[in-house]
Parts: C-alpha cells; sequence; structure tokens
C-alpha cells in the first residue's frame, strides 16, 4: 500500500503553510468553477480560503490552501485535464507585473530569460529552467515539493499557459517540438497530443518541453522599451525583498531544483546567493537547518514524487538523484523515510 500521503506533509509545516503563492491560479480555479454552477462553500472547502480572499487582487496563499483547492476543483469538474483547461486560458493580466514585463520585452529570447530570472515573483509550486543546444530550447519544470496525483495538473497548467502567453506576445501559434514527462499516461492523455500538437512521452527523467528557437530574436508584438526597463526594475526590487536571511532555506532549495539531476555543492550555492560557505552555514542555523539537511529534503521529495507517479525503476530513480549505486539510494532513502521505496510504489 502507498504509504506518502501521510509522510509528505510532516517535516515543511512552515514552509506548506507560508503564504507566498500568487492569486492567479486560485482566482482562475475559483471562476471556473462558479461558471458551473459550484457555490464558494463547495469550491472553498477544506481550504480556509475565504470568499473576500478571491477578491482581493494582491493575496497571497499558501501551499497547503492551494493544493486543497485544486483537489476540490478536481472533483468537483470531473475533469481530469484541467490543468490543461485553466493553462490554456490564461493571459498576460493573469501573470501580474512579471506578464506584462515579458510583453514588453524586445524579443522572445529576452522575454524567456525574464521569466526564468524572475520566476519567483510569481511563486508557484514549481520550479523552471532553461538549457540550449543549437536552435533548440528545453524548458523543464520540477516541483518544489511532492505533489504525487496532482503532478499532472500543475504540469499541464505550466506549459499550457507557458504555450498561450508566448503565443500572445508574439502574435503566432507557438508550437513545442517534444514534450517528456515524467508521470505515466493519465486518463485524458490524448488531449496532450491535441492541445501541444507534438510528440509527447511519458516516463522520462523529467517534465520539460522542446521548441524551436529560430524565430526568438524577431521582435515582439508589444515590444516597449521603456515599460521593459520599468518592469525589471520593479521585478528586481520584488526579488531582493525574497533574498533575505528569513528566506534563505527557501533560497537555497530554488538553486538546488534549478536544474533538475543536478545538485550543485554548498560552495557553489553560497557563490550563487552572494555569500562565503560560512555566512551560508550560519544563516541556515538561524533558521534551524543546514546544507545537508537542505540537500537530503529535496532529493526525499523528488523521490516520492518519481515513486509515486512514474513507472521508472527504482535503479533509474536513484540515478537521476545522482546515486551511482542503487542500493546506496535504497539506503539513503530508508534514513530519509524510514521506509524502502517499494512501500511508496502505489499498490
Amino acid at each position: 500500500m502507498m504509504q506518502s500521503a501521510a509522510k509528505t506533509d510532516i517535516k515543511y509545516v512552515d514552509n506548506i503553510d507560508k503564504t507566498n503563492i500568487t492569486p492567479n491560479i486560485p482566482v482562475l480555479l475559483a471562476e471556473y468553477l462558479q461558471s458551473k454552477g459550484f457555490t464558494n462553500s463547495q469550491i472553498l472547502k477544506k481550504t480556509t480560503i475565504t470568499t473576500q480572499m478571491l477578491q482581493q487582487e494582491e493575496h497571497l496563499y499558501s501551499y497547503r490552501q492551494v493544493q486543497q483547492l485544486v483537489k476540490n476543483a478536481l472533483t468537483l469538474s470531473e475533469k481530469s485535464e484541467l490543468g490543461l483547461l485553466i493553462g490554456g486560458q490564461e493571459n498576460i493580466s493573469n501573470w501580474g507585473l512579471l506578464g506584462y514585463a515579458l510583453m514588453s520585452c524586445k524579443t522572445l529570447q529576452a522575454a524567456i530569460e525574464i521569466g526564468i530570472k524572475y520566476q519567483r515573483t510569481a511563486q508557484t509550486t514549481l520550479m523552471t529552467s532553461i538549457s540550449r543546444e543549437e536552435n533548440l530550447q528545453t524548458i523543464t519544470a520540477v516541483a518544489s515539493y511532492p505533489l504525487n496525483d496532482l503532478l499532472p495538473f500543475w504540469i499541464e497548467e505550466q506549459f499550457s499557459s507557458t504555450i498561450s502567453i508566448l503565443s500572445s506576445i508574439t502574435g503566432r501559434k507557438i508550437v513545442p517540438l517534444e514534450i517528456n514527462l515524467s508521470y505515466s499516461p493519465p486518463p485524458h492523455a490524448k488531449k496532450y497530443e491535441d492541445f501541444f500538437q507534438c510528440t509527447i512521452n511519458f516516463n522520462r527523467n523529467f517534465c520539460s518541453m522542446k521548441r524551436d528557437i529560430k524565430r526568438d530574436n524577431e521582435p515582439l508584438v508589444y515590444s516597449d522599451p521603456i515599460t521593459a526597463k520599468l518592469s525589471e526594475a520593479t521585478l528586481r526590487n520584488l526579488l531582493l525583498q525574497n533574498t533575505d536571511s528569513q528566506n534563505i532555506v527557501q533560497n537555497v532549495r530554488f538553486r538546488l531544483l534549478r536544474i533538475p539531476g543536478q545538485f550543485p555543492n554548498m560552495e557553489m550555492v553560497a557563490k550563487e546567493l552572494g555569500l562565503n560557505q560560512r555566512t551560508l552555514r550560519r544563516n541556515l542555523q538561524q533558521q534551524g537547518s543546514s546544507f545537508t539537511e537542505i540537500n537530503d529534503d529535496v532529493r526525499k521529495n523528488l523521490a516520492i514524487e518519481y515513486l509515486c507517479s512514474s513507472n521508472l525503476s527504482i535503479e533509474k530513480i536513484g540515478y537521476i538523484l545522482g546515486f551511482a549505486e542503487s542500493s546506496n539510494f535504497r539506503r539513503a532513502f530508508k534514513r530519509w523515510t524510514g521506509n524502502p521505496p517499494s512501500s511508496y510504489r502505489p499498490s
């Protein structure tokens, strides 16, 4: 029997209850369900979200609140493809200041770089990174915490909204070349091909989207250098507000998750944060944490995600997480959770 549900909530109370998720998804979900005739009492059940919160444009939500809201939405709508539906209808205004910053960039290449650089100003449950090889760009998304059966919703929302926004700011239909997903095919897998119009591969190492970037240096429809400069300055200030010592644990997690399959050491992370190792260690200690604990926590979360949502072998999962020998991964997982990896496989 799968045991993950009881375990993934234990260690993250200080983070999953922190209100740092922007309102676009909660509001879109609520509006969608309201249009289908559901009441706010049904929509917000067990979330601790109130109707008044939904009416406040700047209200931030916690990870726990949003995850419960997504569960409610999937149950009420009876639409397993809800992530595609929500992401597909997102527009520039839904992304707030970040959306307008992307729209005003000179080129699509510049817009994507801004999006990645300032993604933490529009907090979601996923971390996104990009890599490039010749004329191909790969956009990879990794969950901050184990999402288990909600992973498809968030990946669908992330990738479909990205396509919608990119198509909007370029004035042309953006079609990926290929999408790779770390989970098994959901009941609505055929709808992925209908929406993205490209090859869809399940049970892969990571969730990623590949696209052709030959036209990325063409000018955008609404390019405006003055707006772009002002928007980035504001985003930079917002980002600085999230880099103080109070958020040091989350900042370290962000950098460990930024490049899937690669886990920078403490020296590298400290350098990225503009600190020396001694200062980073002291700041983490003040928050009751350590680099080793965060690193183990990140890899444990990823391991649980793969075990619960994909058909990848335990050996393959261990390799993805940086273990050369599966026996080392099994020992580490037992140390992290008190159980063998096999206990997290759906029965």
